[in-house]
């Protein structure tokens, strides 16, 4: 883990785990280190799963915190099916000031932002 000069910012970390019918999937999140007892590990805080659609949508389908998880949206044969709005609307704010931070890095293509729920991913 890394955190600026300040100790107010730490690293993004983006894994893309592969493609789907319906677009790219990754996990894009903060971690810090668990260095106690014999296993040592990188531990979310917070973690999203992202499905990059083929129209360039960034759309948040799940959640991953030390203490808990939870899937706001599905991949369906349709496209994307959410499943608690309110929490998906939350959701969609930390990834655009995410996409915001990672755009300004030039490594990604952040251009259309997250989806949302009312919208056809």
């Amino acid at each position: 883990m890394h955190r600026d000069p300040a100790g107010t910012h730490m690293d993004l970390r983006v894994e893309r785990l592969g493609d789907d019918h319906a677009g790219s999937l990754f996990l894009v999140g903060h971690h810090f280190g668990n260095h106690e007892g014999w296993a040592r590990s990188l531990v979310p805080d917070p973690e999203v799963m992202l499905l990059r659609t083929p129209s360039g949508e960034w759309v948040p389908l799940s959640v991953r915190t030390p203490w808990s998880y939870g899937v706001t949206a599905e991949i369906t044969e349709g496209g994307v099916r959410v499943d608690r709005a309110g929490e998906h609307v939350r959701l969609i704010k930390l990834v655009e000031a995410w996409m915001a931070n990672v755009s300004m890095t030039g490594l990604v293509s952040t251009e259309r932002g997250p989806a949302q729920p009312n919208q056809a991913a």
